[in-house]
């Protein structure tokens, strides 16, 4: 009986970390969203780096913050909200936002955003998420106090004795 051959994936393996994707960019490429990552992390140092839908994605207290990746034809920093455009164009004056998107902008190695505006996005994403987490806090809670987890037992109560 002869054994069914070997299927062997030619699909390259999905990076876990920030490193990993950017070693898998072109140079000019990396070179440009090595600048954006520095950037972020000037404005929020405390943040946690995670890859999700596959590309480098900045999460801070909790909530995704924005993300940036390399595409076919160019380079792009999600700002995960549409509303950026609206209430931040003076500071975002001559970044090309991607039509119908959440605030994407796209740029390239010979054309890369500018660290300003890098800045200006992620102070505004900063506020903008501030203010949902404001929002969905009752009133009278101190704004330090950890959620409790979804799994917590319930503390046992005394058995009667009969």
């Amino acid at each position: 009986m002869k054994q069914p051959a070997k299927s062997q994936s030619t699909t390259p393996k999905s990076p876990t970390t920030v490193d990993e994707y950017l070693a898998g960019v072109p140079e000019a490429g990396r070179a440009a969203l090595e600048r954006v990552r520095a950037t972020i992390r000037s404005v929020v140092p405390g943040a946690t780096e995670v890859i999700s839908y596959g590309m480098p994605t900045v999460r801070h207290n909790g909530r995704m913050l924005i993300a940036y990746g390399a595409r076919k034809d160019g380079l792009s920093l999600y700002g995960m909200s549409a509303n950026l455009q609206k209430t931040h164009a003076e500071a975002l004056r001559g970044v090309e936002f991607a039509p119908g998107t959440k605030g994407t902008v796209h740029f390239s190695a010979k054309k890369p955003i500018p660290a300003a505006a890098v800045k200006a996005l992620v102070r505004a994403r900063l506020a903008e998420v501030a203010g949902q987490q404001a929002a969905k806090r009752p009133a009278g809670r101190a704004t330090t106090a950890k959620p409790a987890a979804k799994n917590a037992r319930p503390k046992a109560r005394p058995q009667k004795t009969r």
